[in-house]
């Protein structure tokens, strides 16, 4: 369920190569796409009633994935850096995207 154990070690290396992550494959889940991606992760990390925070503007798969799942959306402005973090209310989970944030690039 895992996905494959090839696969799984061949990222486990790129990932330490690439972006310096330290993990082992059985840390490794493949997924079908994004969305199965977010919809395992809000089936998580959620409750009913469970704030989550996220860009705004942002992905909209992503809100709606996160709420699905019962989770109650926080939207939070964006500026050039993205997610502004001055004044973050409370949350069980904070969806971002840091290295180019969706949809203005910052």
């Amino acid at each position: 369920p895992q996905g494959s154990a090839d696969l799984r070690a061949a990222l486990q290396g790129y990932l330490w190569r690439a972006r310096g992550i330290s993990c082992t494959p059985d840390r490794i889940v493949i997924v079908n796409g994004s969305q199965q991606g977010l919809d395992l992760c809000a089936r998580l990390l959620l409750d009913t009633g469970d704030r989550f925070v996220i860009e705004n503007p942002g992905y909209l798969l992503a809100r709606q994935a996160f709420a699905a799942a019962g989770g109650v959306a926080t939207p939070i402005a964006v500026d050039g850096d993205g997610l502004r973090t001055d004044a973050l209310p409370p949350a069980r989970l904070a969806y971002v995207t840091p290295s180019h944030q969706f949809p203005l690039g910052g």
